[in-house]
């Protein structure tokens, strides 16, 4: 089908479907969103989908079709400009990032890697990195391992600097996370990132000054 019938025909039904009655329309529709996009209009994208997609979200009561939107929307970046995706998928984001249900935040930083590579340094800078380190700290220990699974990934985005300053604090104290699987997890996120995007020697500063602090923690598990 060509493009402009995609505009004139099937968009609009998309749109109307995202506010039907039953959830399970509304998570169907959500899910073919992406695909959706790459056979439309991208002004119609940013003009139509995105506007009732984010009035959709705001309204939305349904976990299941919040668990969609956290899969396919950051899907839609690479249909639109760096620039577009972040005023108009930032903000879903953000709210989908204060979801309660744990699969939906889960799902949204599984999900989260088409987006950052679209967006420019700013808003990945002052909104993503502070909404996902604030999670690796969250009570949750799913959250917190998507979190920290989800670094590796951030470090391929941003500047080593960036990187060393925000995020790294947070990773490398997640080794002594009460749950064995994010201190493991920690560990070989540290360990790949050495082999990877930074070498032995930041692998060695960093293992010394964990193996400093710990011979100073309060906890005697933990100095042993």
């Amino acid at each position: 089908m060509r493009r402009e019938q995609v505009d004139s025909t099937i968009l609009p039904i998309y749109v109307t479907l995202l506010g039907d009655s039953e959830p399970e329309v509304r998570s169907e529709s959500v899910s073919k969103l992406a695909e959706l996009a790459t056979n439309c209009s991208t002004n119609l994208i940013v003009q139509t989908l995105l506007p009732k997609l984010k009035l959709q979200l705001t309204t939305e009561s349904s976990q299941h079709v919040k668990g969609s939107m956290a899969e396919s929307i950051c899907k839609l970046a690479k249909s639109i400009s760096s620039e577009e995706a972040g005023t108009n998928l930032i903000p879903m984001v953000s709210i989908l990032l204060k979801n309660n249900s744990t699969e939906v935040i889960v799902s949204l930083i599984e999900n989260l890697e088409p987006l950052i590579q679209v967006l420019a340094a700013a808003p990945i800078n002052e909104k993503l990195i502070p909404a996902v380190i604030n999670l690796a700290q969250d009570k949750i220990w799913r959250i917190r391992l998507a979190a920290l699974q989800f670094f590796p990934k951030l470090a391929e985005y941003i500047d080593r600097d960036t990187f060393s300053q925000k995020v790294e604090p947070t990773m490398v104290s997640m080794i002594v996370d009460p749950v064995f699987m994010i201190r493991e997890e920690a560990a070989n996120s540290i360990i790949k990132l050495s082999k990877t995007l930074f070498n032995e020697a930041w692998l060695r500063r960093i293992i010394e000054a964990k193996l400093t602090e710990l011979v100073r923690n309060e906890r005697f598990m933990l100095r042993i």
